[in-house]
């Protein structure tokens, strides 16, 4: 029975979830954050129905779901150093899914694309003139273990030295601060 002039979940964007057991949840449909409760809600609804927040719908693949949601959870945390038990678990897949998934959607193995993530961040980082890190200090920021592994897999992936990155950012803004004068 819902009381009179209460908004029920679904009206909130909500939907409902048989029992969501982690933070991020997949279904066919769409990719949500589980809402916390266990009592009965405005709506009336058991404390056994769970109601999930879209984060974006989709038509897409579970493996593009799975390896949407491995995205969003490397971007927070690209700074530790994560196994694959770790990130199967916040994306609430086993470890095979979680391989599959990457490999069907990306091509590439899941340390990869891991690695490669943390690659486009640092690049992104560097082709900034704001950044002030070292590479040596980028590199442990970014979960590497050896600067020089890091500094070798940022030139194979951007056919340049993350000095030179650096140098044409800071050129750049050099060239922008200019003709705002």
């Amino acid at each position: 029975m819902q009381m009179r002039g209460a908004i029920s979940g679904a009206e909130r964007g909500w939907v409902k979830a048989d029992r969501p057991s982690r933070a991020s949840v997949i279904t066919t449909s769409h990719v949500g954050i589980a809402s916390s409760g266990g009592s009965v809600g405005d709506d009336g609804m058991k404390a056994s129905t769970h109601w999930v927040r879209p984060l974006f719908f989709s038509d897409g693949s579970p493996a593009e779901l799975i390896v949407e949601l491995a995205r969003i959870f490397l971007r927070a945390h690209l700074n530790r150093s994560l196994n694959v038990e770790n990130l199967a678990n916040a994306v609430g897949v086993g470890e095979t899914t979680l391989r599959r998934a990457v490999r069907t959607v990306c091509g590439c193995q899941l340390t990869a694309f891991v690695n490669g993530m943390r690659l486009e961040q640092a690049h992104a980082w560097l082709s900034t003139d704001r950044e002030s890190r070292t590479q040596a200090e980028i590199a442990a920021a970014l979960g590497f273990r050896s600067s020089r592994s890091f500094a070798a897999a940022y030139r194979r992936r951007f056919g340049e030295t993350m000095s030179e990155t650096r140098r044409r950012a800071v050129s750049i803004g050099e060239m922008m601060m200019d003709v705002g004068r």
